[in-house]
């Protein structure tokens, strides 16, 4: 009995999970699907990451995410070998740690910080082939190309 309990709990659990997923790509709805060109020139910065950490923030606007990304290669603005977004809103993205991202940026009003979200264009790597390809030719991050210094 405690273990059907125990699956029945994790089922509707599960459930709400999805509901709720699918209730906030219901309200994530985008003016417009910008083309590559488009999206490149409305971003501050253009480029790929690893990400490094993400986590949860609370503010008095409500939560948000933090995401370090690792800058691997560069179409725009990305100068650092790290960088700093954050995802706002009902598009925002989430971000997995160590997984690879194209990410388009612009910079938030009255803040001057990177933020991101999926009407944006931002997507992870592997979904992005096609506009990779459409960026063109992008500058390799001297850090993330370089084989590991030796230590003696």
């Amino acid at each position: 009995m405690k273990l059907t309990l125990k699956l029945l709990l994790v089922v509707c659990a599960l459930a709400l999970a999805r509901v709720e997923a699918a209730a906030a790509a219901a309200t994530c709805a985008c003016a417009e699907s910008p083309t590559v060109s488009k999206a490149k020139d409305r971003a501050e910065a253009v480029f790929v990451g690893t990400v490094v950490e993400s986590h949860r923030e609370m503010t008095a606007q409500g939560f948000e995410w933090r995401v370090r990304l690792r800058v691997e290669q560069t179409w725009k603005g990305a100068t650092d070998d790290e960088i700093v977004i954050y995802t706002l809103g009902d598009c925002a993205l989430t971000f997995e740690t160590g997984k690879k991202y194209l990410v388009f940026a612009r910079r938030q009003d009255g803040r001057g910080r990177l933020v991101t979200d999926t009407c944006m264009k931002t997507a992870p790597l592997d979904a992005s082939a096609d506009d990779v390809q459409r960026l063109g030719r992008s500058r390799e991050r001297a850090a993330a190309t370089a084989p590991p210094k030796e230590t003696e």
